[in-house]
Formats: C-alpha cells, structure tokens, sequence
C-alpha cells in the first residue's frame, strides 16, 4: 500500500501528464505573441518598432523552447524518483538528465534577461495594450475553465498593459526552477536521494510556470484572432 508522500507525488505526475495532453492547449504555448504588444507605441520609430518587435517574439520563442526543454529533462527525472520505488535509483542517468535540465534552464533564464532589456527600451504598442485593458477576463477564465488563482496573477499583468512584467515574472520563476534543480543536482552528485520535499517543489514549480506563460499565450491567441 502506498504512503501519503508517494500517493501525493504521483498525483502530482498524473496531473502534470494530464495538463500536457489537454487539448485547450492553443498553437502557442508558452508566451509566444506577446511581442505584437511592442514596437509601435507612441513616439517610436516605425522601422525600429517592428524591427525590436520581431526580436522580442524570437526571444520570447527561444525562451520557450529552453524552457519546455528543460521541462521534459525534469519530467524524465522525476520518472527515475518514481521509478525507485521498484528499482535501484541510476545515479549516473540521473546526473547526465539534470545537467541537462541545468543547461537548458540556465538558457531559458539569459534569454529573458536579454528578452527583458531588449524589451524596456522598446515601447508599447498603443492599440494592443488598449485591448488588453479592456478584455473580459472573468468571462474568458469561465469560458476556458482555466485556474483562478494563476489566471489572476497573469491578468494582474495584461489589465494595466505590464507586459514587460509578465517577462519579469518568468524570468524570476525561471530562476527558481534553476536554484531547485541546483540544490537536487548537489545531492544526486554525491550519491544522495534528494528530499522528496524537493522534488514536489521542483513539479509544482515547472508546473505554475507553464500555465502561467500559458495563459498568456491564449490571451494574446485570442487578441489577435
């Protein structure tokens, strides 16, 4: 018979696969779009707008891709925690799957720093941050089912046009996730199973991070179709 701890994990793992097979998942899935919202604010320049504007969108798609990389390494270790449960821990795969996890978060998290500073020097764009301002969230969390608590949070950012913020707050979230990872990766090269603590730490982080960037994706999904 399971413990509540090993029940509670796999839980935790059932929902994350289930979350990743949801068909509400909209062609953009973590962030991508948000760059429409820069490069023709007032007083910019046309040419240069359009041209930061690009760079932030590829950024932000760079970003993404670091991230649901990063992602899949962790999901692949905590199947090796499950796994204990039955078989001897690899201490070894271990090791290799969180050094990358480690590489491609710490790519994640540059890239939004890059992402953050090409993003404060380039203005809004006036006409799309007007529409995030007036957008029925409440109806559009209703509509969708989504979560409440981590769609507030998103919509805190888009009703007052704080898209750089958004940036601001992955990028924070992506540090977490690399500290957590840090910290495991120190017990597991030195032949220790980490906390289990830990690792329900390091899930429902990846977790909160991907619905967050989510939910912006299908706001910004919905503004421009």
């Amino acid at each position: 018979m399971l413990s509540k701890p090993q029940f509670a994990f796999r839980v935790i793992i059932f929902l994350f696969i289930c979350l990743m097979l949801t068909p509400k998942v909209f062609p953009y899935i973590f962030g991508n779009g948000s760059g429409g919202g820069y490069g023709n604010g007032e007083g910019s320049e046309e040419i240069i707008g359009n041209s930061n504007s690009t760079q932030i969108e590829t950024l932000v798609i760079k970003g993404a891709v670091y991230f649901l990389d990063a992602n899949s390494n962790i999901m692949a270790f905590l199947n090796r925690v499950e796994k204990s449960e039955i078989e001897k821990m690899d201490f070894q795969e271990a090791q290799k799957i969180l050094e990358c996890a480690a590489r491609n978060m710490h790519l994640a998290a540059s890239t939004y720093t890059e992402l953050i500073r090409l993003a404060e020097q380039t203005p809004y764009n006036e006409k799309v941050i007007e529409r995030l301002m007036v957008f029925d969230y409440p109806g559009f969390m209703a509509k969708h089912e989504l979560n409440s608590i981590i769609f507030n949070e998103t919509e805190g950012y888009l009703i007052t046009g704080d898209i750089t913020g958004v940036y601001k707050n992955i990028s924070a979230r992506f540090k977490t996730i690399l500290d957590k990872i840090t910290y495991i990766r120190g017990e597991i090269n030195t032949g220790k199973f980490p906390p289990i603590s830990q690792c329900w730490e390091l899930s429902e982080t990846c977790y909160q991070t991907l619905i967050f960037g989510q939910y912006l994706s299908m706001v910004f999904y919905n503004l421009k179709n």
